[in-house]
């Protein structure tokens, strides 16, 4: 008996976006195994039929499961994801995303970032930081900033970003010697900027691949 390909899709709605298929049988059985690197044809188009400017990427995990990356290079008001195996739509293909959706360089974020938060989905409070930070009953952001760069600025042994956020601007100064990794930090803030404006805020993000600290603390 001929088995078609099925596949449960998800898709986070991001500017560089993950679509995760799950092959499956026509009779519900599982498959395990990969169907091949070039098993799906994904196309990503705009509602009108036109072409839209997309980078698309299918990656196999070797056990019946694959992902699709795609970034998009221009801004559409919406686009239909088109999932084929053997020239048959996957599942519920094509999938509609509606409303804007945007490249990642347009900088066009929301203003209210609660509106964010309810969009995206996110909880109110996440009990691992809240359980790192329990410690810390009254931090003096004052001193404690003085103190970081009077005691890890140190060339050849450390490495430290400060950062400030103004009116969703970036700014940062670095300390230490070996400073190339700001680098990803830099594009995750600014990558965050463009979608939503950030509160005015100020912190540290240490560069080198060691705790700052030797010591250690019973908690």
């Amino acid at each position: 008996m001929q088995q078609k390909a099925r596949a449960q899709t998800y898709i986070l709605k991001i500017r560089l976006s993950y679509l995760v298929a799950k092959s499956l049988s026509s009779i519900s059985l599982s498959i395990t195994r990969s169907l091949g690197d070039k098993a799906f044809d994904v196309t990503i188009i705009q509602v009108n039929g036109n072409r839209a400017r997309v980078w698309v990427q299918l990656l196999d995990l070797q056990d019946g499961s694959y992902i699709v990356r795609y970034r998009l290079y221009e801004s559409y008001p919406d686009i239909i994801i088109n999932v084929k195996y053997n020239e048959h739509n996957v599942a519920k293909s094509p999938y509609k995303l509606s409303g804007m959706v945007y490249h990642e360089k347009c900088y066009c974020p929301v203003n209210r970032i609660e509106k964010w938060f309810e969009v995206m989905g996110c909880p109110e409070s996440y009990n691992q930081i809240d359980d790192d930070l329990s410690i810390f009953d009254n931090v003096d952001l004052e001193k404690v900033a003085k103190e970081a760069v009077s005691r890890f600025s140190n060339r050849g042994m450390h490495s430290l970003s400060h950062y400030r956020i103004i009116n969703n601007k970036i700014y940062r100064k670095t300390y230490g010697e070996h400073v190339g990794f700001k680098m990803f930090s830099d594009s995750v803030l600014l990558s965050l900027t463009r979608k939503v404006v950030l509160p005015d805020v100020e912190f540290f993000v240490n560069l080198g691949d060691w705790p700052l600290r030797e010591e250690r603390q019973n908690r």
